[in-house]
């Protein structure tokens, strides 16, 4: 990966990713030093039934990815080799859920986080400019319309803000957009007339989250926060996922609780999350760091995570489920979404050029 994309990763308050992606790009810092780059690898996965799409080989590396609510196509905002960003879109084949590549957007500013509205009209991206050093950012959220179609995407607005902002979700209604900033969670009200956005509320939050989601039934949020391990173990980092009451008629959030990820010994660093269509789970996806012990050697475990959802009070249950467990070494998951239907997820691993995963659910 470049300089300029680490340094954005940092402003996005997910220095676990770097830390990934530098291991990955140096193939040392405790990892092995005759790993095969991933780009050069063939992996076998037999515990799981992923499909793998190929992507256009100059399409670069997805950060976020969204679905239209009609489950025709997916959306990914992805950063190139050159340092340029766009907005990519697929079809989805409605029999398997794989993705045949449509076309994409090159935004004037670098897109981050991607969520469609619940009319399947308009896409709202965060994004990002960097200055010529690096040392400096603007930030955005930027919306645009979509023709539904073909897929299309066209620039409609934007509005500046003061904080850089890396995850977004948009509420069941239509009518609240939430973002993950490097001061917690903000939140706007949509203009559903123009879509516009007027700035709402804020909950400050001591450790900033980097990606939320809404539960379908509109009652819940949940966001997910990687804190840096302590100094006796800096080889991961802590993950936690909060939730949030969300109050009916003001969108406001509330803080309702947490779980932690992992021990003292298993860090999980946690890059996406999604909810399923039914509002019975919460499924997030990342890596963790481990200290082999016949090697000594830094190691790289993949995973994704299935928590059951209260249907009470939205909490989590703290044993969740691994549906995914593999040997990838120098790997990193870092989005997800579900299809609307609840058959599919979809999963972005980074760093990582050339597919998105398919993992079938039903």
């Amino acid at each position: 990966m470049h300089y300029k994309f680490n340094k954005i990763v940092t402003y996005l308050g997910a220095l676990s990713l770097t830390i990934f992606f530098s291991a990955c790009n140096s193939g040392s810092s405790g990892g092995e030093s005759s790993q095969t780059p991933i780009a050069q690898q063939t992996v076998s996965q037999t515990s799981m039934a992923y499909n793998t799409e190929s992507i256009p080989e100059n399409s670069g590396q997805s950060v976020d990815i969204a679905v239209s609510p009609d489950g025709k196509y997916l959306y990914s905002t992805v950063y190139s080799s050159d340092e340029s960003y766009n907005i990519s879109y697929y079809k989805i084949n409605p029999s398997d859920g794989t993705l045949s590549y449509v076309n994409n957007l090159s935004p004037n500013e670098k897109a981050i986080g991607i969520a469609i509205t619940p009319d399947g009209k308009h896409a709202y991206t965060t994004q990002i400019a960097l200055s010529d050093d690096g040392d400096s950012a603007s930030a955005y959220i930027t919306w645009y319309n979509i023709n539904t179609s073909d897929g299309s995407l066209a620039y409609a607005g934007k509005l500046k803000v003061e904080y850089v902002t890396r995850g977004i979700a948009i509420s069941p209604d239509g009518t609240h957009l939430y973002v993950t900033t490097d001061a917690g969670l903000k939140w706007y009200d949509i203009n559903l007339s123009n879509s516009s956005l007027t700035y709402r509320g804020s909950l400050d939050i001591q450790v900033p989250p980097v990606v939320i989601k809404i539960a379908p039934d509109g009652a819940h949020a949940y966001s997910i926060t990687n804190k840096a391990a302590e100094q006796f173990d800096p080889y991961g980092s802590i993950s936690y996922i909060s939730w949030y009451n969300v109050n009916p008629s003001t969108g406001d959030l509330t803080y309702s609780g947490m779980v932690q990820l992992g021990n003292s010994k298993f860090y999980p660093t946690s890059g996406g999350i999604a909810i399923s269509a039914d509002n019975a789970h919460v499924y997030i996806d990342g890596a963790a760091t481990y200290i082999d012990f016949w090697t000594h050697m830094l190691k790289y475990k993949l995973y994704v995570l299935d928590y059951s959802i209260n249907s009470t009070d939205g909490s989590l249950n703290d044993s969740p489920t691994e549906l995914s467990t593999n040997s990838w070494e120098c790997y990193m998951l870092v989005g997800l979404a579900t299809s609307p239907d609840g058959k599919y997820l979809y999963v972005v691993p980074a760093p990582q050029t050339i597919s998105i995963k398919i993992l079938p659910l039903k």
